[in-house]
C-alpha cells in the first residue's frame, strides 16, 4: 500500500506542476474551448487524486 501511496502523491504533484504551468500558457493562446477543455479535465483530475491520495494516506497510517 505503501508504493501506491507513493506513486498517487508523485503522479498528484506531477498533475498540479502541469496545471501551474499549462493553465497560464494555454490562457494565452486564446482559443477558449481549448482553455476550457483542459481546465476542466485537469481540475477533474486533480480533485480526484486529491480525494485517493487522502484515503491511501488513511489507509498507510
Amino acid at each position: 500500500m505503501t508504493i501506491a501511496f507513493q506513486f498517487l502523491l508523485y503522479f498528484f504533484v506531477f498533475v498540479s506542476s502541469v496545471l501551474a504551468v499549462g493553465v497560464p500558457v494555454v490562457y494565452a493562446t486564446g482559443d477558449e474551448a481549448q482553455v476550457r477543455t483542459f481546465v476542466e479535465i485537469g481540475s477533474a483530475a486533480w480533485i480526484v487524486l486529491l480525494v485517493l491520495v487522502t484515503v491511501t494516506t488513511l489507509a498507510v497510517v
